[in-house]
């Protein structure tokens, strides 16, 4: 390889000047020259490279997330290291709203830190742009899916690291749920920013729900195609029907069920162990998905990154009280009637800037306030405009002809609805399998053969 001849002083250049922890381990992958220039001078390219691949301003989130107390190992929201630790929150969110809070760091380890966080970001990053893509009809028109902006990235990048931040200052207990109240997020985090600086992690929060929110629908299309297609589905029979006199005089049909044990309906899964799947466990479904969400990167990028069953296993073995931190912080607002809840908007032109808000802010919101925000997670189209990325894109992305059509067309389309969020909007198992049995050891297998131990989900 040409790269291998030159000196080794140049060869550092080169690696100084990359932007991607990703491109620099393609090149020492491939050039052993390459390699040893970066072994003899790892710590000077992996802080050009931090430099190269964030904002100044998502430098500071970075620089944040390196320094978010500790969490204490088993903690109940009265005991003394929880108090410790809402002390020590609030003390550095305090920090983390003041420019400059923290020097870039000089030790390795830490430096080491930021390239995995930037790592992780990205690949978060990709997925979503990929995703919102995908979902507004790329495949038909891949005019509009040029690479990102440096806006764009800007905007992306501050969502995703506030987005941890969050999370790690919100850690969950399996004794006692939410380390810090509502009321302590709200204050001293949400209302400390914009609100469409809050709509922007509304948005990662609500693409990370329907990424988990769609395979929970796979896993339960698998469930439901195994059993229609069983040879051993029955509709269920009755073993007779008669006609009784009632009290005033009416003959009604009375229809007796047979009574198998060994037999699974379907009709009335919240009683049985397939209660997941039912319709009344939608609501709690969720906020299930809701509550691995709140748990922050490691958790998601694990579940993204599983094989299917691994997926599952999170999802069921999860002790974790149900929660929504975010939209319960928001209530906040709603509950308080806070009269400085909303906003004005920047006055002037419009500008293609990550310190203003973005054209789809303005144009597809009908009020810029935290209250909306809140109330925006009973809404669909609203939900579906956050998964399409709307607050992040650029002027002449979002007015892009298609790009536009598709987000107009979001308000009374159930069928996208259905096909983008998946869980809480489409028919539940329960409801696509009313009216048919299944011998439940052949329910067994059918779920043994889905790649699951031979035992049946439980709630």
């Amino acid at each position: 390889m040409a790269l291998d001849r030159l000196a080794p002083e140049l060869l550092c250049s080169i690696l100084t000047s990359l932007n991607s922890p990703r491109d620099l381990y393609s090149l020492i992958k491939a050039s052993p020259a390459a390699l040893r220039a970066f072994l003899a001078c790892r710590r000077i390219i992996f802080s050009c490279i931090i430099r190269n691949a964030l904002s100044p301003d998502a430098i500071h989130h970075a620089l944040a997330l390196l320094r978010v107390p500790e969490v204490p190992v088993d903690f109940t929201t009265e005991s003394p290291e929880a108090a410790t630790f809402r002390q020590q929150v609030k003390e550095y969110l305090s920090q983390y709203f003041q420019a400059n809070s923290w020097d870039f760091p000089t030790e390795l380890p830490s430096i080491i830190e930021l390239i995995r966080l930037i790592s992780r970001m990205s690949q978060f990053i990709d997925g979503y742009f990929d995703f919102a893509m995908t979902k507004m009809g790329a495949s038909e028109d891949t005019s509009y899916t040029r690479p990102l902006s440096p806006t764009e990235t800007v905007r992306l990048q501050r969502a995703f690291l506030r987005f941890e931040i969050y999370c790690r200052i919100n850690p969950i207990s399996r004794r006692c749920g939410n380390m810090l109240r509502s009321d302590i997020q709200f204050y001293f985090f949400i209302k400390k920013i914009e609100p469409w600086e809050v709509e922007e992690i509304a948005c990662i929060h609500e693409y990370f729900a329907t990424v988990i929110g769609l395979y929970i629908l796979e896993v339960e299309d698998s469930l439901v195609d195994a059993v229609l297609g069983s040879p051993h589905l029955r509709a269920r029979n009755f073993e007779k029907e008669e006609f009784r006199c009632s009290e005033r005089g009416i003959y009604k049909r009375v229809r007796y069920e047979r009574s198998e044990k060994d037999v699974q309906n379907f009709d009335s899964l919240g009683l049985t162990e397939l209660a997941w799947f039912s319709t009344g466990a939608t609501a709690s479904r969720r906020r299930a998905v809701t509550s691995i969400v709140s748990l922050g990167w490691g958790t998601l990028h694990d579940f993204i990154f599983s094989g299917f069953k691994r997926r599952w296993d999170m999802i069921q073995g999860r002790s974790y009280p149900l929660r929504h931190p975010l939209r319960d912080a928001l209530q906040v607002a709603w509950f308080q009637r806070m009269p400085d809840a909303v906003l004005p908007l920047p006055e002037g032109e419009f500008t293609d800037s990550s310190s203003r808000p973005s054209k789809g802010w303005l144009d597809f919101n009908n009020s810029h306030d935290l209250l909306f925000i809140e109330k925006a997670f009973d809404r669909p189209m609203q939900l579906l405009l956050r998964v399409c990325g709307y607050m992040f894109w650029d002027s002449s992305r979002i007015l892009h002809l298609s790009v536009r059509t598709v987000l107009k067309s979001l308000e009374d389309n159930h069928d996208i609805v259905t096909r983008v969020c998946g869980p809480p909007f489409t028919e539940s198992a329960e409801e696509r399998l009313k009216g048919y049995e299944l011998p439940k050891a052949e329910l067994l297998k059918l779920w043994g053969k889905l790649g699951f131990e031979s035992s049946l989900p439980v709630t």
